[in-house]
């Protein structure tokens, strides 16, 4: 929480297993939640994600795509979720 505002970051990945940890662990504390889509990686990508998991607890969420479908993809499979959870609070 920033100034009384939610800050929700979508990570998309592919194949970002190198790279993924550093944005994770350098991620600023007011960002909440840290939603990383993967869209349908091959390495590790999903494993290094669940690493994370218990340490960031509700404050991080996996999405993992059936089928690769872009940044923009993922980029709006982060949208919909976070407007999702908007009308929840509504």
């Amino acid at each position: 929480m920033y100034r009384h505002h939610t800050i929700a970051v979508v990570v998309p990945a592919y194949n970002e297993e190198a790279l993924l940890g550093r944005v994770i662990e350098t991620m600023p504390n007011y960002v909440d939640p840290i939603m990383v889509v993967d869209d349908c990686s091959r390495d590790g990508t999903v494993e290094t994600v669940r690493r994370y998991l218990p340490r960031l607890g509700e404050r991080s969420l996996l999405i993992q795509h059936e089928t690769n479908q872009g940044v923009g993809g993922a980029i709006a499979t982060g949208s919909k979720w976070r407007c999702s959870l908007t009308n929840d609070q509504n």
